[in-house]
């Protein structure tokens, strides 16, 4: 039984299945009771001042994502910032389309050109694994401005202690490279290995950098700042007054779902978490909606059309997963 539960759950149709049950189950409880008619009139006013701040905003989003993932890479030499910058909207582009988010894998292939897809790899983990400490952090600072947060709690806590186990086996795998390497050269079969290996325990050796452990942290702090004052922006381009920690709460609320299985660009999720965020507010399901799908549209769709005319511009051999023109920062 346990073996069969285990063949259903590696099979990739079923779970793409899964996902697009979960997604159409969301967006069925994000339009009840939603007036199309006060969903029409919120989208008609829109403040176009402060939905430019808040594009503006994302885009910093964008770069100091970019900045803190180049860092990853210290101390060796990498690419500009903007060649990370584009990897990310390549990786927002690849969830828009694909299932079973496939941002990660683009944006190892494409950084991995230049910087190696192991290093890379190792890079996205090490990200994940911080992104999901600054989530519990976040969640646990907004506990006190939630009336009832225990539904929240298994997915929050689990997702934290998974990666906070990965980011503990990194320090200490890390810690043991030497040993490890030496290990390895005492078996033929290993040898093979070896170069990804030690580039991949080298890549993991900034985690045990208590000084570069802080500086990322603190651009995961910036990141979420910056994402919190993006949907504070855009709160008020829609005419919905509520406090700052409104948008806080959202982006929590967001965060969490989309770790949630569900179709590309967490269509049906992503919108029902918004509308259950801004509800704790008094914002009622009409206009939580028209904010969910103006907020949604920002995320997904700029990031992505950008990346395309990037991709062709650069003559990206979509085939092949490789830069058809060659490498260029």
């Amino acid at each position: 039984m346990v073996e069969q539960l285990r063949r259903w759950a590696s099979n990739r149709w079923l779970r793409q299945v899964v996902a697009a049950l979960i997604s159409v189950g969301a967006l069925a409880l994000a339009l009840q009771g939603v007036d199309w008619g006060q969903v029409l009139v919120a989208l008609g006013r829109i403040q176009p001042g402060l939905l430019l701040l808040s594009a503006g905003t994302y885009v910093l989003v964008l770069l100091a994502t970019a900045a803190r993932w180049r860092r990853m890479f210290a101390p060796r030499p990498t690419p500009g910032v903007w060649r990370f910058f584009w990897a990310l909207t390549a990786s927002q582009l690849a969830n828009t389309v694909f299932p079973g988010r496939m941002g990660p894998v683009a944006r190892i292939l494409l950084i991995g050109e230049s910087m190696g897809k192991t290093a890379s790899l190792c890079t996205v983990v090490l990200e994940k694994a911080l992104e999901a400490l600054t989530l519990l952090a976040a969640f646990l600072l907004a506990v006190p401005a939630l009336q009832s947060s225990d539904w929240l709690w298994p997915e929050v806590l689990t997702s934290a202690a998974l990666f906070a186990l990965i980011l503990a086996a990194v320090i200490l795998v890390a810690g043991q490279r030497q040993r490890i390497l030496r290990w390895a050269d005492r078996w033929r079969w290993s040898r093979a290995f070896i170069d990804p290996l030690s580039t991949a325990l080298e890549t993991l050796d900034v985690a045990r950098q208590p000084r570069m452990l802080l500086e990322l942290g603190l651009w995961s702090a910036l990141i979420w700042v910056l994402t919190v004052l993006m949907d504070y922006w855009l709160l008020l381009a829609m005419g919905i007054h509520v406090p700052l920690t409104a948008a806080w709460l959202l982006n929590v609320f967001v965060q969490v779902g989309v770790r949630v299985p569900s179709l590309p660009a967490s269509i049906g999720v992503f919108h029902y978490m918004t509308i259950v965020a801004l509800g704790l507010f008094g914002v009622n399901e009409s206009l939580a909606l028209s904010y969910a799908l103006v907020l949604h549209v920002l995320i997904f769709f700029p990031p992505s059309i950008a990346a395309v005319f990037y991709l062709w511009h650069q003559g990206y051999d979509w085939r092949a997963w490789r830069w058809a023109k060659g490498d260029s920062a």
